[in-house]
This record gives structure tokens, C-alpha cells and sequence, in this order.
């Protein structure tokens, strides 16, 4: 099926819009006229086969890009966002294989940090980007939480090999780096830190946890999954 059969099915439901744009597959009478009746704006590329040359806004028509840039993104997760496997078992792989991806990135980061922290808590100090702005130096206070930081990359590589401990394992680590995320963030809510330090430090702070709350999510759903099949 051609894509301009769709077009009026999937737009039909939603909002009138102010101009649609389209490229060239998109150009038929039946789309013009329904846009019309809505009172949008069509702003279609002709197809060289038309004879009857409709009015087009070329310069913006440019604006077409970012949904193009937009697609092109999604895409990039197709092959897990849209089933791009054919077969259950690859797809469940492809799954499989992003769970062993993100349980072994916040394992080895957690674990590598809080070695760190314990075994050079100055160096850690010094190294680590607006740590010095949190306060005087305390070697005592960064091997807890180094210490605390290796148990949950323990938990998360302990979570994916003992799958029966799972969901309890990642989800009292998650709990943990959401509440650190949190902290950091109230620290900006409150004007100790400025706004640019939730940038600097997502990939650290932030990021483990959204990692961890994706890892527990899917562990829940695959438990109450595998109820369903043996009820």
C-alpha cells in the first residue's frame, strides 16, 4: 500500500493542523482536498507526473527535515521499538542482548567508582568534576559511599546471574541511585549547586539510575509474564 492510503487514516483522528508537509508520495487530490476541509494548509512536493500545478510554499517545505532527522532517530531503537525481528526468539534476544548491555554498564562503572573512591579517595576527590565545590575534603565520607557504590555494582551483576533475587537485588540499588538523583537535584532546587551541574553530572549521577529503573521495570514485567504463562 502506498503511503499516501495511509495518510488520511492516521490523520484523520487527530488535531487539525495549521500546514502538513509532505513529500512528493504524498501528492494526491484526495489528501489536498481533505486538508482543505479541515482548513489546513498543504504543503506538498509536486510529483513531475502532475499536470495541474497546485500552490507550494518551497521555503517551508525546508522545514520538512526535522521530521525526517526525527524519524531517523527513532529508527536508530527500530529493531527493538518496532519488533524489527520477524521471529520471537530473535526478538527476544535483541532484549536480552540491551539487558546485558545496560546491567554491565552500571555494574562495571559502580563497581570501578567505588574501587576508586575506596582505594584513592584524594586522587577521587581532586579527579572527579565539582566534587571540590561540595566541601572540604573527607576520606572517611568518600570510602562509605564508595563502599556503598561497589555493593550495588555487585547487586546489579548478582541481580543478572541469580535470577530468582533479581527484582529484589535492582530494586533496592535503583531505590538507592534515584535517591542520590534526587539529592542532586534538590541541591539545584535550592540554589547550592547551579543548574549546569544536572548536566555535568547525568552520565554519573543520573544515568545509573534511569539504568537501573529501565533493569527493574523489565525484570517485573518478565516475573508477572511468566505467572501468566504457568497460571
Amino acid at each position: 500500500m502506498g503511503d499516501v492510503r495511509a495518510a488520511v487514516p492516521l490523520l484523520e483522528p487527530r488535531p487539525a493542523a495549521l500546514c502538513v508537509l509532505a513529500d512528493a508520495a504524498y501528492d494526491s487530490d484526495a489528501l489536498y482536498q481533505f486538508l482543505a476541509e479541515r482548513g489546513s494548509r498543504a504543503v506538498i512536493k509536486q510529483n513531475p507526473t502532475r499536470k495541474r500545478i497546485r500552490p507550494f510554499d518551497a521555503n517551508l517545505y525546508k522545514n520538512r527535515n526535522l521530521i525526517e532527522r526525527a524519524f531517523s532517530r527513532l529508527k536508530d531503537w527500530r529493531r527493538v521499538a518496532t519488533r524489527y525481528d520477524k521471529l520471537a526468539r530473535n526478538f527476544g534476544a535483541t532484549i536480552a542482548l540491551a539487558i546485558l548491555v545496560m546491567v554491565t554498564a552500571n555494574t562495571l562503572f559502580l563497581s570501578a567508582n567505588g574501587l576508586f573512591m575506596l582505594v584513592a579517595p584524594q586522587p577521587w576527590y581532586e579527579f572527579v568534576p565539582g566534587v571540590t565545590d561540595t566541601g572540604f575534603f573527607n576520606q572517611h565520607f568518600i570510602r562509605d559511599i564508595g563502599l556503598i557504590q561497589l555493593f550495588l555494582g555487585v547487586a546489579f551483576a548478582a541481580g543478572l546471574v541469580v535470577p530468582e533475587r533479581r527484582i529484589g537485588l535492582w530494586l533496592v540499588a535503583t531505590l538507592w541511585l534515584a535517591a542520590h538523583a534526587f539529592f542532586h537535584l534538590w541541591e539545584v532546587a535550592v540554589g547550592i549547586c547551579a543548574p549546569s551541574a544536572l548536566l555535568r553530572d547525568f552520565p554519573a549521577v543520573s544515568l545509573p539510575a534511569l539504568i537501573g529503573a529501565a533493569l527493574t521495570l523489565w525484570a517485573i514485567q518478565r516475573r508477572q509474564v511468566r505467572r501468566a504463562a504457568f497460571a
